[in-house]
């Protein structure tokens, strides 16, 4: 198996249907695990393996985790400590704590995406420790570059202030677009109007 996806909740699912949109890899490479049966269904009729057995996707060459942080050691325990190559898109799980859930031959990037990657306009962050082999870099950035765009940070504790731009990013986005079309209803505008003015304002300035 190339590929195994744990987790394919919002984040997940885009990120894995942009890999799939794009064909960086075949479907029937592609192991995913969820426990909502209308999420592996999805993905079942794309032509991927699905279960909801984290032992069906043990061992496969690059395992994504996009999974609640909470959920991690449950996650690991039920893979088993096979993965070697782990690509996180968990946001506050460190990359010790998944060498110590996972066993010291882990090798782990952690990347940091944003809703827009829904929309294939996301941009994401990347991280990894300077003895992630190369390949691994690679596999990480083509998976992100699947929803957008991708950077490449130095240091692991940069990813908190990535997060705080563009991983909430998009919420004050839109909370600025509701008080702009707000703001035009109380100066007397059609509610329509003002949320057409409002957003493609946001829209053409972006």
């Amino acid at each position: 198996m190339e590929l195994a996806m744990v987790g394919v909740g919002n984040m997940g699912s885009a990120v894995l249907s942009g890999v799939l949109d794009a064909g960086l890899v075949p479907a029937a490479e592609v192991g995913v695990v969820d426990l909502a049966p209308e999420r592996r269904a999805e993905f079942a009729k794309r032509g991927c393996q699905v279960s909801e057995d984290l032992k069906t996707v043990a061992g496969a060459k690059t395992t994504v985790l996009a999974v609640k942080p909470w959920l991690v050691a449950e996650v690991a325990s039920g893979l088993g400590s096979t993965q070697e190559r782990v690509v996180s898109v968990m946001a506050g799980v460190s990359a010790s704590t998944l060498h110590r859930v996972f066993g010291g031959g882990c090798r782990v990037v952690r990347t940091m995406p944003n809703t827009p990657a829904a929309l294939g306009r996301g941009i994401s962050a990347l991280v990894a420790e300077a003895k992630v082999p190369a390949d691994l870099r690679d596999a990480a950035e083509w998976l992100m570059q699947a929803v957008g765009d991708t950077v490449w940070l130095s240091r692991e504790d940069q990813i908190n202030a990535a997060t705080a731009i563009s991983g909430s990013g998009p919420a004050y986005v839109f909370h600025m677009a509701e008080a702009l079309a707000g703001s035009g209803e109380a100066l007397g505008l059609e509610p329509a109007i003002a949320k057409r003015l409002a957003y493609q304002t946001v829209s053409g300035a972006g």
